[in-house]
């Protein structure tokens, strides 16, 4: 009989210790539900957005429209879903139709608003702000990229990195494999799939790099990008 009572007094215990009462639970489940509502939300929100101006995007490509008209229809609040659903077109689009979606970036609001993350102390902001400026090519953010690849965040500093390297900016390159290699987080592919947005015009300077690079890890890295580009 004192086994089982025993046994009756752990097994109580043992179920306080695996769950939870469901009154300690209940803010928990609140919380976890609130926040998938809002993801739905913002879901929905994004879906009625593309349903609504898929083909105005194409108009404006198609009429060769203007970009800061265009850009104008949209409230403020709205460009994070508009740039969500520009990134696709740039990697897809060629020629004029690209050139006409760059100007989207380069030639309105949507610059000074995506400079202004790229300016903020916030990490999520920082990184979208990059992103998007490096997509559009928008060589007038090359100073900021390039002093925030000094930043702590091994993210944002990959984001920065490869953003100078779409553009094309090899005055960058030095700065990039500098801070590189203070993240030791950082692999070797991923530093080489930054080098490999550049085209064929970095050679020469990576050429030049490798015969005075120290690090084994870079020099690696460095002969890699030379080969994928057969120089």
């Amino acid at each position: 009989l004192q086994i089982t009572m025993m046994t009756r007094i752990f097994f109580f215990f043992f179920l306080m210790i695996r769950r939870p009462p469901r009154s300690t639970l209940f803010p928990y489940t609140t919380l976890f539900r609130s926040i998938r509502i809002l993801e739905q939300l913002r879901e929905k929100k994004q879906k009625n957005f593309v349903k609504r101006w898929e083909e105005k995007i194409f108009e404006y490509l198609a009429d060769n429209g203007n970009p800061i008209s265009f850009v104008n229809l949209f409230h403020k609040s709205n460009y994070k879903y508009l740039l969500q659903n520009l990134s696709g077109y740039f990697f897809t689009l060629k020629g004029n139709d690209w050139i006409n979606l760059s100007k989207l970036v380069n030639e309105t609001k949507l610059y000074d608003y995506l400079l202004a993350q790229l300016r903020s102390e916030r990490k999520k902001k920082l990184i979208f702000g990059a992103y998007y400026l490096g997509l559009a090519k928008s060589t007038g953010a090359k100073v900021i990229l390039r002093k925030r690849l000094e930043h702590k965040s091994a993210m944002v500093f990959l984001s920065c990195a490869l953003s100078l390297a779409r553009m094309n900016e090899i005055d960058s390159l030095d700065d990039i494999l500098n801070e590189a290699v203070k993240f030791k987080e950082i692999s070797r592919e991923t530093i080489l799939s930054v080098l490999l947005e550049y085209d064929e015009s970095v050679c020469e300077k990576l050429f030049m790099r490798l015969d005075a690079e120290k690090s084994l890890w870079l020099k690696a890295i460095i002969i890699s990008a030379l080969r994928h580009f057969k120089y």
